[in-house]
């Protein structure tokens, strides 16, 4: 299993270094990479739409937590 957990989209201010667009589509590509596909792949991961569109045709399980 591949556990991931990067710093959310427009929110990387609050982490350093700093973590771009770039990087997220190099996650993207690593993951959806032949060595990576036998995997079961956990990615935690804010619900922002350039990174819905990113993993677009990767399985997402989405749960809301409210107050």
């Amino acid at each position: 299993m591949i556990y991931a957990d990067p710093p959310y989209l427009e929110a990387e201010r609050m982490y350093a270094p700093s973590f771009a667009l770039r990087d997220h589509v190099r996650l993207h590509d690593c993951l959806c990479a032949p060595a990576a596909r036998d995997s079961h792949i956990v990615l935690s991961y804010n619900s922002h739409p350039d990174i819905l569109d990113l993993f677009a045709r990767i399985f997402i399980f989405a749960w809301l937590c409210r107050p």
